[in-house]
């Protein structure tokens, strides 16, 4: 709350924060000197063949000897014998072809921007990581118009997505200006997906200003966090104008439960005998996020406190990582056993299965997830591991975009090592949607067909129903967070989900109904509806 009022002071005080996030706004000339540049050249050029003397040949030689090209003018000709001249030419079209190659650089990044600059109505990614990426595919896909920022303009990744027919900007996502080229105040679409929530933070503060508060359709900005925690500070006045409309995604909450989804932990239940043993390997946002996922899910199956599941954590800080996340999560300790075991995991020191013999690894169902940085270690290590594996035990790799299709090579005849995404089409815009808002979305539209009496228009799964009634549905999530807070609620992370939700009272839950009877009611009206 301190770092909201903090920000809010801040903002309301003129104050833009650090120096290196501050738009500094130069000449207004210097982004465009480049062009004026080649235009003073290009006549200098021109008037000097126009106005020598001498043959054509001769008139373009002493044109080009005015600039650093080495070119030998008319005088300098004279008296030289063959040979001499030959070389007096050869030289100078080496210099001239390496600075032809700059300027062509430098023209086509200046000609890259100045088409960029033109943009309306269309998508932006910052980084292009596995989550920019994919969002970059996924929106390409839907029509748009799409602009990438990326530090590194010549990576593999900026170098697919530019074959798809994306535009790509070198440069730093937080910087004002870069934004500002890339039209970020004119997009419908911004996605932060930079490796650090910090970035993605700033970016989108970034957005919010050069936006402003002019009357237009809101820029949709979806922003990724990875920390749980940055959430609630992303929510501060600070970026609520209208005219920016914030979402949060988590690839790695996306993922964690696509994974946790292969232990199986539903038809696990009724089998008295045995438990659930989770081995993760990594310490990565990954990992902790499978973990959480997979303490929550068998809660839901069996709340028998008598009956925890195992989760095994190996990692070279395992033991910091298992303190570290029963402290954010209380109900943790009370789920699930975790057993770190600190082991440096690498495809040169692979994991020793007979380490786990203590935790009774052939007598529980295990499901072992590989969860480290590099990809290729994962695979590498999944097929170190499968002759050493206990029966009935499994092995899961998480498959990112670049090595989904090598494990389905690789694993094809494989039945005990799983490559897992996080999607089912991991290139659709539902990656970037499957934030709190489409989660709430979507369980809104399975509470109103679960009550029994629904339109023919809604009656169908989310995924069929229209694009307006999901919008609908969407727009009432959006509201929830407004009426709670008329009633003095917030919505936090669930961090403890073995108590009990909270409960409200007859007279909150009319006023809620009132409240949001009143936005439905209006909304209907605005989409011309007639009673």
């Amino acid at each position: 709350m301190a770092l909201e009022t903090q920000a809010a002071k801040a903002r309301l005080a003129g104050d833009e924060g650090p120096g290196r996030f501050r738009s500094v706004r130069g000449p207004w000339w210097r982004a465009w000197s480049w062009l004026l540049l080649t235009t003073v050249a290009g006549v200098g050029f021109l008037l000097a063949v126009v106005g020598g003397r001498g043959p054509i040949t001769a008139r373009l030689g002493d044109a080009l000897a005015l600039y650093p090209s080495g070119f030998p003018i008319a005088a300098a000709r004279v008296g030289r014998t063959t040979p001499f001249l030959v070389a007096m030419y050869l030289a100078p079209i080496v210099t001239l072809w390496v600075t032809g190659s700059v300027v062509v650089a430098l023209y086509a990044r200046r000609w890259n921007e100045f088409r960029a600059r033109r943009r309306r109505g269309h998508a932006i990614v910052c980084g292009l990581g596995e989550k920019g990426l994919r969002s970059a595919r996924a929106l390409l896909g839907e029509g748009f118009k799409v602009t990438c920022i990326e530090l590194n303009g010549g990576s593999d990744a900026a170098a697919d997505i530019r074959a798809r027919g994306a535009r790509v900007l070198e440069g730093d996502a937080t910087q004002a200006n870069v934004l500002k080229i890339a039209r970020a105040d004119r997009a419908a679409v911004v996605i932060c997906a930079c490796l650090e929530d910090n970035a993605n933070a700033t970016i989108a503060s970034q957005v919010e200003r050069l936006v402003g508060s002019r009357e237009r359709t809101a820029v949709e900005v979806y922003v990724h966090i990875a920390n749980p925690d940055l959430s609630g500070i992303l929510r501060a006045p600070t970026f609520g104008l209208e005219s920016v409309r914030l979402h949060f995604f988590n690839i790695y909450d996306l993922w964690g439960r696509a994974l946790a989804d292969e232990a199986e932990l539903e038809e696990l239940v009724a089998d008295s005998g045995k438990r659930p043993h989770i081995v993760v390997v990594g310490s990565t946002g990954l990992a902790r996020s499978l973990i959480v996922w997979a303490a929550q899910r068998w809660y839901r199956f069996c709340p028998d406190s008598a009956r925890p599941m195992r989760i095994t954590l190996i990692a070279a800080d395992a033991t910091a990582q298992c303190a570290a996340l029963g402290r954010r999560y209380p109900a943790l300790p009370r789920t699930a056993e975790l057993v770190p075991i600190e082991h440096a995991i690498a495809s040169s020191n692979p994991i020793d299965l007979g380490a786990l013999d203590g935790s009774g690894l052939g007598e529980e169902q295990t499901t072992i997830y590989l969860c480290l940085f590099d990809d290729a270690e994962n695979l590498s290590l999944a097929l170190q591991t499968q002759n050493r594996l206990a029966l009935g035990a499994r092995v899961v790799v998480p498959a990112s975009a670049w090595t989904a299709e090598l494990a389905g090579l690789l694993l094809r005849t494989d039945e005990t090592i799983r490559a897992v995404g996080y999607a089912d089409n991991p290139d659709s815009l539902d990656v970037l949607r499957d934030s709190r808002r489409e989660l709430m979305a979507r369980e809104v539209h399975a509470n109103y067909r679960a009550g029994g009496e629904t339109s023919k228009d809604a009656d169908f799964d989310w995924k069929d129903l229209r694009k307006d009634l999901q919008e609908s549905n969407r727009l009432q999530v959006d509201a929830i967070d407004d009426h709670l807070r008329a009633l003095w609620y917030e919505i936090v992370p669930l961090f403890e989900w073995d108590k009990p939700a909270a409960q409200f009272s007859d007279a909150d839950l009319e006023t809620l109904a009132q409240l949001e009877h009143l936005r439905w009611w209006n909304e209907k009206r605005r989409r011309n509806y007639v009673h």
